[in-house]
């Protein structure tokens, strides 16, 4: 067994299987993004087609969109009121260093 690839080399079956893995580990990295561009394609004809379904159907997506947003909310009140404590501490300490940025711009005659 080597320590950095933990395979016992004496092994045939476990070494095909490592380099198979690794392979398609490398294949994933390489395509990732293809692949990504493709759903985005997909994605947006999707979109582009729905654009044409009737009135009655789309406005039934968007009472499924409210109900499972309204959902998520109530499932994860916790989680979403800890997000926007800490997007106001965030906002608060920006615009703190924004006004020591100004401040010392201004002592120095930069601004």
């Amino acid at each position: 067994m080597t320590p950095s690839t933990s395979v016992d080399e004496t092994d045939a079956a476990a070494i095909r299987r490592y380099k198979r893995r690794c392979a398609s580990r490398a294949y994933n990295e390489r395509n990732r993004e293809a692949r990504n561009a493709k759903k985005r394609e997909r994605m947006a004809a999707l979109r582009e087609k729905q654009k044409h379904d009737p009135l009655l159907v789309q406005a039934a997506r968007h009472i499924a969109k409210a109900d499972s947003a309204q959902r998520y909310r109530e499932k994860n009140r916790d989680l979403l009121a800890i997000k926007a404590w800490a997007a106001r501490i965030n906002a608060r300490h920006h615009a703190q260093r924004q006004q020591r940025r100004r401040k010392l711009l201004a002592a120095l005659g930069l601004d």
